[in-house]
C-alpha cells in the first residue's frame, strides 16, 4: 500500500472475483426488482450472509426493510390496506416459526429434571 497508488489499488480491487460477482447481482436486481431505484441493489454483506454468495438478489433485509416499506408507502398513498401477499406470507411463516419454538420450549421444559 505504501508503494502503490490509490488509483492502482482501486483498479486492482475492481478486478477481484467477489466484486464482479456483486456487480452481477446488482445487474440482476436492476432487471428483476421494481424497487431497484429505491434501494440501488442492497448491501453486499446481506447478500453474502443470506445467500453465501455475492450474486444473489432478494434478501430478507431487502424484503422486510425495503420492499415492504415501499409497498406500505404505496398502499398508504393509494388509500388501500398495506396487507400485501408478501406481508401475509411473512406473517404466516412467523406464526409457524413461533409455534415451533413454543413446542420445542415446552418439550425442553417437560424433559428438565427440575420440573419433575
Amino acid at each position: 500500500m505504501l508503494h502503490t497508488s490509490l488509483d492502482q489499488l482501486i483498479r486492482t480491487g475492481m478486478q477481484a472475483a467477489w466484486v464482479r460477482e456483486y456487480q452481477y447481482g446488482i445487474a440482476e436486481c436492476r432487471i428483476k426488482c421494481p424497487y431497484f431505484a429505491f434501494c440501488g441493489g442492497g448491501h453486499p454483506s446481506n447478500r453474502y450472509f443470506e445467500h453465501g454468495r455475492m450474486d444473489g438478489t432478494e434478501t430478507d433485509y431487502c424484503r422486510n426493510g425495503k420492499i415492504a416499506l415501499m409497498e406500505g408507502v404505496i398502499h398508504l398513498l393509494r388509500g388501500t390496506r398495506p396487507l400485501t401477499d408478501r406481508i401475509r406470507d411473512h406473517e404466516i411463516r412467523l406464526r409457524k416459526l413461533l409455534q415451533s419454538y413454543r413446542r420445542k420450549l415446552l418439550q425442553s421444559y417437560r424433559r428438565c429434571p427440575i420440573n419433575k
